[in-house]
């Protein structure tokens, strides 16, 4: 309860938790003139939504560009704050004593949050709306510790992983900062690391490094080597000063992809293959080329890192390549039926051990494998199918990664979705959340990992 007004001792004021505000205060609906627009660091133009896209929750940019004076917080953001708030208002009755002013100074002590400082207050909200579009990874920089603590805590509530790049020398002289973001479940690297190039450069210069701040935050904003997986951490810097990057691998097309952290729109052609370009100085050797192009799959072919193809129709289009390595016996080709290879594909989706078709009966492509007679008819047991990678086309596809086809897209597309590991659609329109007709929708977004607009959008 807040004090009277003829109360003149009271320092501390504490509201009750039914009284933890329900809505953000936005000071752009009171700001006389418009706040200047962000501006595109690339082109100097001011960004609009589509630029924002990549980045950020589709409910972040909503709040970024909004105008309205209240924005309801969430009850789920609510229910973590609640932990340590509402935090506790003075008045610096001694300091107003000791200035000789008739004002009354109030401050507010946020140092009550389990990770000490005010910085949880927007690292849960950051958290809650990533978590909320599917987002399993967090990476972000820290100095001192207190937003790497921040963001670990909050990272731990929403059961999302963090790895914090920590400046070498507060990593050194504050081992019990780290210790808390570990306890919180996040993986403390300190800063130079070798695990990026930006690090690897800065440790060739000076192997001795105590790091800084604006070396944290470059390391943190590059790319990180897992295994011989590659993904991209991308910088965002809030209102609140502070930076959290979203795990994404948005454009990657071939190699090792990084599992699903949220579904990135790509918006354009060009920002592909600049990360093509990307990752091809990052792993040299490999060919980074769009994966539609039929230089890419030449490419593959003559550079011998296609064994095997298992297909209905291998000479379509220029098949060149395809046949001077057949005849040469460096690539194996295994016919299926159309109908059938569709059927494999859908019994791996389906979680099933396989099933008997009578397609190939008779035929060279029964060869070596099971045959049984059901009602008097020849059958050939055929193995499920699955696949690494599919790369297919549908027609619109909203941000959570739903998809909707037209007409023939349908035959094969939808059930390829299903029976691969990652699943990178392209579409020829993104539309806004709740846009698309649920019974309209053919492939819902769980088994859909990227989404690239190539349409009128890109």
């Amino acid at each position: 309860m807040a004090a009277k007004a003829s109360d003149t001792q009271r320092t501390k004021f504490v509201l009750d938790e039914k009284d933890i505000p329900s809505k953000w205060y936005n000071i752009q609906a009171d700001l006389k003139t418009p706040a200047p627009p962000v501006l595109h660091p690339g082109t100097g133009q001011p960004i609009g939504p589509q630029d924002l896209a990549p980045l950020f929750p589709m409910e972040l940019i909503k709040q970024e560009v909004s105008r309205e004076r209240w924005i309801a917080i969430p009850d789920g953001i609510r229910d973590v704050l609640r932990l340590w708030r509402p935090s506790p208002l003075y008045r610096a009755r001694r300091l107003e004593r000791a200035l000789g002013t008739p004002a009354r100074i109030y401050y507010k002590y946020e140092g009550v949050s389990p990770a000490g400082s005010h910085k949880p207050n927007t690292a849960v909200a950051q958290v809650y709306y990533n978590k909320q579009e599917k987002v399993t990874r967090i990476s972000t920089e820290t100095g001192a510790g207190q937003w790497g603590s921040a963001l670990a805590m909050a990272c731990s509530f929403f059961g999302l992983q963090c790895k914090v790049y920590m400046v070498k020398v507060s990593y050194q002289q504050k081992p019990y900062r780290r210790i808390m973001m570990e306890t919180w479940g996040a993986q403390v690297v300190a800063s130079p690391s070798p695990d990026t190039q930006a690090g690897k450069k800065v440790l060739q210069q000076d192997p001795n490094s105590p790091g800084s701040l604006g070396i944290v935050k470059k390391v943190s904003a590059t790319t990180i080597h897992v295994g011989n997986n590659l993904t991209y951490l991308i910088d965002v810097t809030n209102t609140g000063g502070q930076d959290v990057h979203t795990c994404t691998s948005s454009a990657v097309p071939l190699g090792k992809f990084w599992k699903s952290c949220r579904k990135t729109p790509v918006r354009s052609r060009p920002l592909v293959d600049e990360f093509c370009r990307a990752a091809r100085s990052e792993l040299p050797g490999e060919d980074w080329l769009p994966p539609e192009s039929q230089e890419f799959r030449d490419n593959k072919v003559v550079t011998g890192r296609v064994r095997k193809v298992i297909c209905s129709y291998p000479r379509s289009g220029d098949y060149s390549a395809f046949l001077k390595a057949y005849r040469a016996k460096s690539l194996e080709l295994e016919l299926v039926p159309q109908g059938t290879i569709s059927e494999r594909m859908r019994c791996h989706a389906a979680g099933l051990g396989g099933f008997f078709s009578p397609v190939s009966a008779g035929t060279k492509l029964a060869e070596g494998k099971e045959t049984r007679e059901i009602d008097g008819r020849l059958h050939v047991f055929e193995q499920p199918l699955k696949g690494d990678i599919a790369l297919i086309k549908a027609h619109k596809a909203d941000r959570w990664g739903n998809l909707t086809y037209i007409k023939s897209g349908r035959n094969f597309n939808p059930v390829m979705a299903m029976a691969a590991d990652l699943t990178v659609a392209e579409v020829d329109q993104m539309v806004e959340l709740g846009e698309m007709d649920p019974e309209a929708v053919i492939t819902p977004s769980i088994f859909v990992d990227r989404v690239v607009v190539v349409g009128a959008q890109a």
